[in-house]
């Protein structure tokens, strides 16, 4: 008997596809904006939580270090980021 997926597999796998080749690559920020650079911390947790939910359920090729690689550049871009905010609401007072 042939293993039929459930129609909602293809759905994901479809939007997954739609999302890599819609995905814009270069990203363009006012560095010296708090706003811009909160939705852009916010963006990068999100992509961690992702990043998680897809290593756990397997839905991306790499090997767990290179994951974790990945987690930790986003940590740490995340915490200049905050950085990057707080210097900027400081001298903005």
């Amino acid at each position: 008997m042939e293993n039929v997926l459930p129609e909602y597999i293809y759905d994901i796998q479809h939007i997954l596809s739609i999302i890599k080749y819609n995905t814009k690559l270069d990203i363009k920020i006012n560095h010296n904006d708090p706003v811009q650079l909160q939705e852009l911390y916010e963006f990068l947790d999100d992509l961690l939580n992702m990043l998680e939910f897809m290593s756990a359920y397997k839905l991306i090729n790499l090997e767990e270090n290179e994951i974790r690689e990945v987690k930790d550049k986003i940590r740490k871009d995340m915490e200049l980021i905050s950085e990057s905010i707080d210097k900027l609401m400081y001298e903005s007072d």
